[in-house]
């Protein structure tokens, strides 16, 4: 066997390892039976669009958030400890979606460093993917991250599966990290055909 094969044939079974490792972890986690709701604050999947605009109102009154950059987004501040540095401030920009019955199904979050610049290397997405990987982790506990590769995509993406909660982390562009949380049986499930799933 010359070594081109042999690095072929390792590559297939190294694909497939991994597609078997996110299959065993989405059918793991949907046999769990265990449910997972929580987003942002008070924002939870399930719950309606109205009551979905009654709580961002309300954020906003109390000026947790604000509004976005204009296409239906809100923002969010997230300020470094006093540990961190100063310039390492994150903006996030986070929107609910919702299905035919006006449940929210998804929220999808983008996360960049709010004094990014195309020159500065340190605030790049390459390295916010980290510190949001970290956050996140922080913040919702239950199952590590696993990266995943998809067919056609050349950038590093994470999936974190709890019970009914799928998130999906990858780069969107060198200043966004995007983060996809939805109920996993929209993706996977009956109602897959209803919602078309977007990346």
């Amino acid at each position: 066997m010359s070594w081109k094969i042999a690095v072929i044939f390792a590559t297939i079974l190294l694909l497939a390892s991994c597609k078997s490792d996110y299959t065993s972890y989405v059918e793991t986690e949907r046999k769990s039976g265990e449910q997972y709701d929580s987003l942002l604050f008070t924002l939870k999947l399930g719950m309606s669009k109205k009551q979905y605009f009654d709580s961002c109102w309300q954020l906003n009154r109390e000026q947790i958030i604000a509004q976005g950059d204009g296409s239906g987004n809100a923002r969010y501040d997230i300020k470094p400890d006093s540990t961190e540095d100063k310039t390492k401030a994150i903006t996030l920009l986070f929107k609910g979606e919702f299905d035919v019955n006006n449940v929210m199904y998804r929220m999808d979050l983008d996360y960049m460093y709010t004094s990014w610049s195309i020159w500065n290397k340190a605030l790049q997405s390459d390295s916010l993917i980290l510190k949001v990987k970290e956050m996140i982790m922080e913040d919702y506990g239950g199952n590590p991250w696993l990266k995943v590769d998809l067919k056609d995509v050349k950038v590093d993406t994470y999936v974190k599966i709890d019970g009914n909660r799928h998130m999906m982390m990858y780069p969107k562009d060198n200043m966004k990290v995007m983060v996809r949380i939805e109920e996993i049986e929209y993706r996977y499930g009956d109602q897959k055909n209803l919602i078309p799933i977007i990346r």
